[in-house]
């Protein structure tokens, strides 16, 4: 494998709505994987950081994630945290 090239990945961005850098997290979101966290660690940072690197959080809820996708809704995603 090798990357793509840059006029795709450009345009791929672009249909998906996503800015050109970003922080990722893949997965499905439950406890066992400390998503709670991680949303709540994000949020702490310096607007001027989170604004250069957004979250980006790609999975489904899982087992038990009701707390964390009220955090993920209320108070994550006004402050930088993308979800698809």
């Amino acid at each position: 494998l090798c990357p793509l090239p840059p006029e795709i990945v450009q345009r791929e961005l672009a249909r998906l709505g996503l800015p050109p850098r970003y922080l990722l997290c893949l997965g499905t979101i439950e406890p066992r994987k400390n998503v709670l966290r991680l949303l709540k660690l994000y949020v702490s940072l310096p607007a001027s950081i989170r604004d250069q690197w957004p979250l980006l959080l790609v999975g489904g809820g899982g087992w038990n994630a009701e707390e964390a996708a009220r955090y993920l809704h209320d108070e994550a995603k006004p402050r930088g945290v993308l979800h698809l």
